[in-house]
């Protein structure tokens, strides 16, 4: 088997990047051909108790980020550290980091690195990279990067990939998605049965989410719940939300851990998904693979392509074309609403089989 490093260099910026990879680190620790690097920051007392019980699920390896590190900080650093360790590993797998400053040193010390895969696996939507600085500056490298031996960038989402393409046309083989790993295994799937039909917007509290509709509409619909459960993105963001009802703000102090989103998920009949033009819309919906082990149904945009493109295949929920649409819901004990939840249980299984998307993961890996 290869020997394969897994590196998150802004592990210790905490938030969900933090709690992604520690998904991936208790999917992955019996392979023995699997090993881990993140940066660690003392400063953060709580986060250096959660990572004491992490390691003891594996040995992982650590770098130091400064207390006010940047991330090209922590590129850098993880960079001279894979090139310190080149001789050990096949396989250098960046779990998300800034790929076109890492393509800069790359560049300069490729020989060192020529024989090695190095992949790096993001978020990233790829819209940078039609900014006039970046094609000027950074464009170059990272195309010699992805040119190079058997690197490649891996994408969350088709949208996300298709857009790079459009970039790297004569390199679409080195653009791919992969199937994800991080996300949180969940064991009892019961839900919380409700006096009324409950609605919930769960995560960041920010535009893009259709909230001020959601506000005058369910203040108006007494029949109904609704709860926004979250943290505002901004100081500036919670002024702008000043129009929310408190008793629909369930607010968070900081970011909502995934627990606490399931545990909030759990009690919920629908989950609104009713993003705009604010959110790029090819984006990852982690709250959806969450909804789909806990069988709770989805209202979401038609425009919002990740789940559209799920729900030409699994009909999980309502897809509305625009807000004029936001109006009659199948109650729970209809056979509209148990079809919902069969369908969620189909794309469970047939996409979030932990056992069956290991093996897809590490074939796809070393391919």
């Amino acid at each position: 088997m290869k020997k394969i490093l897994f590196i998150q260099p802004y592990y210790f910026y905490g938030g969900h990047y933090y709690e992604l990879f520690n998904h991936l680190i208790k999917k992955l620790n019996r392979f023995d051909y699997y090993d881990f690097l993140v940066s660690i920051n003392n400063h953060n007392k709580q986060l250096m108790t959660d990572f004491e019980n992490i390691k003891k699920i594996k040995k992982i390896k650590t770098f130091n980020s400064p207390k006010n590190g940047t991330s090209i900080k922590n590129i850098i650093k993880s960079f001279f550290i894979i090139l310190f360790l080149r001789k050990k590993y096949s396989i250098f797998f960046y779990y998300d980091g800034d790929v076109t400053i890492f393509s800069i040193f790359y560049f300069f010390f490729y020989y060192f690195l020529k024989d090695k895969k190095i992949i790096f696996y993001s978020a990233f939507d790829g819209s940078v990279l039609n900014k006039v600085k970046f094609k000027t500056i950074k464009f170059p490298f990272l195309r010699f990067f992805l040119k190079s031996g058997k690197n490649q960038i891996f994408l969350r989402t088709n949208g996300h990939r298709d857009t790079w393409r459009t970039f790297f046309p004569k390199l679409k083989e080195k653009i791919n998605i992969i199937k994800t790993l991080d996300y949180p295994e969940i064991v009892n799937t019961s839900p919380i049965k409700n006096k009324k039909l409950k609605f919930g917007v769960i995560g960041q509290i920010r535009f893009g989410k259709s909230l001020e509709f959601l506000n005058d509409f369910f203040n108006k619909q007494s029949q109904y719940d609704f709860k926004i459960i979250g943290s505002f993105a901004s100081r500036e963001s919670k002024k702008n939300f000043e129009f929310i009802e408190k008793k629909f703000l369930l607010e968070q102090t900081d970011f909502l851990p995934f627990n606490d989103m399931i545990n909030e998920t759990r009690k919920l009949d629908y989950i609104l998904l009713l993003y705009d033009e604010y959110v790029n819309l090819d984006s990852e919906v982690t709250i959806f693979y969450i909804a789909s082990k806990l069988r709770i149904p989805i209202i979401f945009s038609k425009k919002q392509n990740f789940l559209r493109n799920i729900f030409q295949t699994y009909k999980c929920g309502i897809m509305l074309d625009n807000l004029d649409q936001f109006l009659n819901f199948p109650n729970t004990e209809t056979e509209d609403y148990k079809n919902f939840q069969k369908n969620l249980i189909k794309f469970d299984e047939e996409n979030l089989n932990t056992a069956k998307n290991e093996k897809i993961f590490y074939d796809t890996i070393i391919k």
